[in-house]
C-alpha cells in the first residue's frame, strides 16, 4: 500500500526532526558535549569573529532562465537552501565575480518580514552556478575562532539565536532590517575548532539521513502519482 508507506515516512521525518532539533539545542549549548571534549567555551560578539560581511548585488531578475542563477531571500530556509522557486539575471546584464557563490558560502537575509528577517542558510552547490543579491549578506569568519561555517550554519539557526536576531529587527509590520552594527553586537559562546568540525560533522550527518527519508517519500509519491495516471487513462484496468 503506497500511502501506508507515505504516511510511514512522513510520521519517521518528524521524529528525525524532532530528534535533530534536540540534538542540535543541547550540542549547540555545550550542555551536551561529544565524547573527548570538555573544557569552557569562548563567549565572543559577532563582530569579534567575522572579518567580512558582503552584499550581493542589486540585479535585475525574472523567473526567465539563463545561464546565471540567483538567489534571493525567498531561497533561504532555516539552514538550507531551497529551489522550488529559481530567479535568474538576465544574461545581458553585467554579473560580478565576487557575487558567485562558493561551496560553503554562509548566507545572511538582511531584510525581510519581522518573522523571516535574519535568516542563515549555507551553500552546498545546489547549482552548477549561482550569484546572491543585495537582500543577502555573505558572512566570512575569522579562522582564529571558527574551524567551520557548517557549525555557524546550525549555530545562528538555533531557536535560542533566532530569538535574539528578531530582537534586534526594526522595521514596520511588515517588513524589518538587521542592521550591522546591531548584528555584530550579538553574544556568542564558541567551542574550540575540533569540537565546532565535530559537532557540525554530527547534525549533518543527521541531515544526509532525513534528505535520504525525503527522497524515498518523494519516490512514493511519484509511484502513486504514476498509478493514479494510468487509472485515470484507463491504462490500467481494475479487476
Amino acid at each position: 500500500d503506497v500511502d501506508e508507506l507515505i504516511r510511514s515516512l512522513d510520521g519517521l521525518i518528524q521524529k528525525k526532526q524532532s530528534i535533530k532539533k534536540g540534538a542540535m539545542q543541547q550540542l549547540l549549548n555545550g550542555k551536551k558535549r561529544l565524547p573527548g571534549f570538555d573544557g569552557e567555551w569562548e563567549v565572543k560578539n559577532l563582530g569579534d569573529i567575522i572579518i567580512r560581511a558582503d552584499l550581493g548585488g542589486n540585479y535585475s531578475n525574472s523567473e526567465k532562465s539563463s545561464k546565471y542563477p540567483l538567489i534571493k531571500m525567498g531561497n533561504l530556509g532555516r539552514g538550507e537552501i531551497n529551489l522550488d522557486k529559481k530567479y535568474y539575471i538576465d544574461e545581458e546584464e553585467r554579473v560580478y565575480s565576487a557575487d558567485k557563490l562558493e561551496y560553503g558560502d554562509l548566507l545572511f537575509n538582511t531584510r525581510n518580514t519581522p518573522q523571516l528577517v535574519g535568516k542563515v542558510a549555507i551553500w552546498r552547490d545546489e547549482m552548477n552556478e549561482a550569484y546572491y543579491n543585495s537582500n543577502l549578506m555573505k558572512l566570512e569568519f575569522d579562522d582564529e575562532f571558527v574551524s567551520s561555517n557548517f557549525f555557524m550554519n546550525y549555530l545562528l539557526n538555533t531557536d535560542r539565536f533566532i530569538e535574539k536576531l528578531r530582537s534586534i529587527a526594526t522595521g514596520t509590520t511588515s517588513v524589518a532590517a538587521i542592521y550591522t552594527r546591531d548584528l555584530y553586537s550579538l553574544e556568542l559562546s564558541l567551542p574550540k575548532g575540533k569540537e565546532q568540525k565535530a559537532i557540525a560533522q554530527t547534525l549533518s550527518d543527521m541531515d544526509r539521513e532525513l534528505q535520504t527519508l525525503r527522497q524515498k517519500r518523494e519516490k512514493y509519491v511519484q509511484i502513486k502519482q504514476g498509478m493514479m495516471q494510468e487509472l485515470l487513462t484507463g491504462k490500467t484496468r481494475l479487476i
